[in-house]
């Protein structure tokens, strides 16, 4: 749910601030009753920094991915893949908006994210994403399927050798170690 200020705010950042490509906002989880579950999310911001400190944020600083929630200059989307189906096609979005500009997040509350009652399984996600429960190999081969789309991203953005190679190897690591329990 956004509040009626959302897309205002955020447009006032991206018309003010060239090199910002998504703006978004801090948000609250509600639950499925509409009442605050007074957990307050801040997702990453990335203004004033390089391209290779950006994509480093979005790496290792993503709990949640719905910074994706928020205004992106169309510009910058249609650079992108967008969505793939793949797991993480969100997170990859995020990395992949990181080569074009930077993120901005307001600092007020200004979404409420509904957690239901599935949140936070993996299989439940993978059944939304592809219709059906994945196992086994299938499981495994969408762990590589996502690591590769973090290098496919790297290799469409990134002309410098040595930043190529830094960013492929760091996303590399950060797929190895934060979705480790995929497999």
């Amino acid at each position: 749910i956004w509040k009626p200020a959302y897309i205002s705010r955020c447009v006032e950042v991206l018309e003010q601030e060239s090199a910002v490509v998504l703006c978004y906002s801090s948000a609250d989880c509600i639950g499925t009753d509409g009442n605050g579950l007074n957990v307050i999310l801040r997702g990453p911001e990335t203004r004033g920094l390089d391209m290779i400190s950006r994509c480093h944020v979005i790496l290792w600083g993503i709990q949640y991915a719905y910074p994706v929630y928020g205004l992106i200059k169309t510009d910058a989307l249609r650079k992108t893949k967008i969505f793939k189906k793949t797991v993480g096609a969100d997170v990859i979005l995020l990395f992949e908006l990181s080569f074009l500009g930077e993120i901005a997040r307001l600092p007020e509350v200004l979404f409420h994210i509904r957690r239901i009652s599935d949140f936070g399984s993996f299989d439940a996600y993978i059944e939304k994403i592809f219709g059906k429960p994945i196992r086994g190999l299938h499981r495994q081969r969408l762990f590589w399927e996502m690591l590769f789309e973090y290098l496919r991203a790297v290799n469409r953005h990134v002309r410098s050798m040595p930043a190529k190679f830094s960013l492929m190897f760091s996303a590399a690591l950060c797929v190895l170690v934060k979705y480790r329990w995929i497999k």
